[in-house]
């Protein structure tokens, strides 16, 4: 036994040891295919199996790992579950022997990894409590009256009927749960920044949170309070420190870019709120992409009709003049897009023919955007974004060309990033978190500037006031961010967009994709591409509905 557990990878070992204890030997050896719970490669497994006498031929426990491997390619996908006829057929057993080993729960025709079934059943049960004690109802009457206007910081906001209720909901509603969604400019975060100085005044306890490290320090800027990422906000060392057993010691907790929020984190977050002393307000925008991470948690509350929700739909006054508001609603609606040069917009149109020079093309740009002789734009006040990481105009072509322009430092080097892309930087260069690092404290998206490069492998990043040194793998995890996918900067912002719409990146365009980088842009947007890749964004409405069970879930334990 001893010669076969040198073949599995000591991560997967300490991962089983775990798992099962003293008792993980003798349980691979029994069922060796219970490795493929921990990420060791079917193939590795096999090879265990075989040195072990154990048939792989029929083997039951093998045809669990081959649908294991699919639940787990559909999670990077967003979904949740699986059909069970599609998922028997594809491992090679029936549907009764699926949950033979307990890592797939089955109900009726949808099957799911145990993880992910115990956070949307963990979901439910929690939050359906609290709202039921509530008594919730979808009508007017569940909500506080609302003000028509307040008086902030000397100025007297006056809110429409929609954002009265927005206010109501977070400054003075006893609902344990709500929500509060709508596009850019029809005032989140106005009524956010009223309500919580009403909260101030009244000496309530309230803590800001994003998904992102970007979005949190956004999330502060506009309200004037301080914000954290959720991890932070729950303290991970290792595990969270806040949990059902040490909840949040607040009365209210405010959430922005809550649509970017997966289903596992959710259920984190769930955990660590006690709902008989504590709100939480959920922020955000509901025709944003879903999340990265499985689930689609926002929508799922929004779709449930368990939750309070107050949609803005009115434009400010002060909105109505910018491009990028009066456009945003007619991306989402597939509408007629003005491309006509304005105060807050440019358009760049780049014929087939230049395609292969965009990330040239760009840079080109942005110098003269940052060229002190004739523009007020910082390097770091704008952000490009791409579709795609790969092809012309992709986000790795675009950072090479972008570095040389902006950042054409000689000095001492290193190298980040893993894969083909391998990135040479210097001292001044914008990074990317790409991994949660619980080490270091830096979690996924979370952007920075190389401070300090002391060897090739040696080096010191500044995230907005805080410093992280990183050192040999850790710098795998980083990638130049000049440029970025749309979906890598959602919960993120900048003064200038920089948005790449080419007809070349046909197949990635769509509708929610254009709308989510257009509105990462405060006060300007510039659109590099071509007519007919506009049109193709426009005119395709993707599915992006993810396969989950949380509404169902909601509204079953409701019953």
């Amino acid at each position: 036994m001893t010669d076969v557990l040198s073949t599995i990878p000591g991560w997967a070992i300490n991962k089983a040891m775990q798992a099962f204890g003293v008792e993980a030997p003798e349980k691979i050896r029994a069922n060796p295919y219970c490795l493929h719970q921990f990420g060791v490669k079917l193939a590795i497994v096999d090879g265990v199996a075989k040195k072990l006498g154990v048939a792989t031929e029929g083997n039951v426990h093998r045809s669990i790992a081959i649908a294991e491997g699919e639940l787990e390619r559909q999670v990077l996908s967003g979904h949740c579950y699986v059909h069970t006829h599609t998922l028997a057929v594809k491992a090679g057993c029936t549907k009764a022997q699926l949950g033979g080993d307990g890592t797939i729960v089955v109900e009726g025709e949808k099957a799911t990894l145990r993880r992910i079934h115990a956070a949307e059943t963990f979901i439910a049960e929690a939050l359906n409590a609290p709202i039921d004690a509530w008594a919730f109802s979808t009508t007017a009457e569940s909500l506080p009256t609302a003000p028509s206007s307040v008086i902030f910081d000397g100025e007297d906001l006056q809110f429409d009927s929609q954002q009265a209720v927005a206010y109501a909901l977070i400054a003075c509603s006893t609902a344990p749960l709500g929500i509060i969604t709508g596009a850019p400019g029809t005032g989140k975060t106005t009524c956010a920044r009223a309500a919580l100085r009403a909260l101030e005044l009244d000496r309530q306890r309230f803590a800001l949170c994003a998904p992102t490290g970007k979005a949190a320090q956004r999330f502060a800027q506009v309200t004037g309070y301080p914000a954290q990422t959720i991890h932070r906000l729950l303290e991970w060392r290792g595990t969270f420190q806040r949990n059902q057993l040490n909840p949040l010691d607040v009365d209210v907790v405010l959430v922005d870019e809550s649509s970017m929020i997966d289903l596992l984190l959710a259920a984190d977050l769930v955990a660590a709120i006690d709902f008989t002393r504590t709100r939480l307000i959920l922020i955000g925008d509901a025709d944003q992409l879903p999340p990265v991470g499985p689930g689609s948690f926002f929508l799922d509350l929004i779709d449930s009709q368990r939750v309070p929700v107050v949609k803005l739909e009115t434009l400010h006054r002060s909105a109505e003049g910018s491009w990028i508001y009066r456009n945003a609603s007619k991306i989402i609606a597939g509408g007629k897009v003005e491309l006509e040069d304005c105060v807050d917009f440019e358009w760049m149109q780049i014929t087939s023919s230049e395609a292969f020079a965009i990330a040239g093309i760009v840079a080109d740009a942005l110098k003269a955007l940052v060229d002190p002789a004739g523009s007020n734009w910082a390097r770091d006040d704008i952000q490009v974004m791409s579709p795609q990481k790969n092809k012309d105009g992709g986000v790795h072509q675009l950072n090479r060309e972008l570095k040389i322009a902006l950042n054409a430092n000689k000095g001492l080097s290193a190298h980040i990033n893993e894969g083909e892309d391998t990135q040479t930087v210097h001292v001044g260069d914008r990074v990317i978190q790409t991994k949660n690092n619980y080490e270091l404290g830096v979690f996924n998206g979370e952007t920075g500037e190389i401070d300090a490069i002391m060897s090739p492998s040696l080096i010191r990043v500044r995230f907005g006031k805080e410093y992280r040194t990183y050192k040999g793998a850790a710098l795998k995890q980083l990638m130049l961010a000049y440029a970025c996918t749309v979906h890598r900067m959602q919960g993120s912002e900048a003064p200038v967009a920089v948005v790449v719409c080419h007809s070349i990146h046909g197949i990635m365009l769509n509708r929610r994709l254009f709308y989510t980088a257009v509105t990462r842009a405060r006060k300007r947007v510039i659109i590099v591409g071509d007519e007919r890749g506009v049109k193709q964004a426009l005119s395709t409405k993707v599915d992006l509905t993810r396969r989950t069970q949380l509404v169902r879930r909601l509204r079953d334990v409701a019953a």
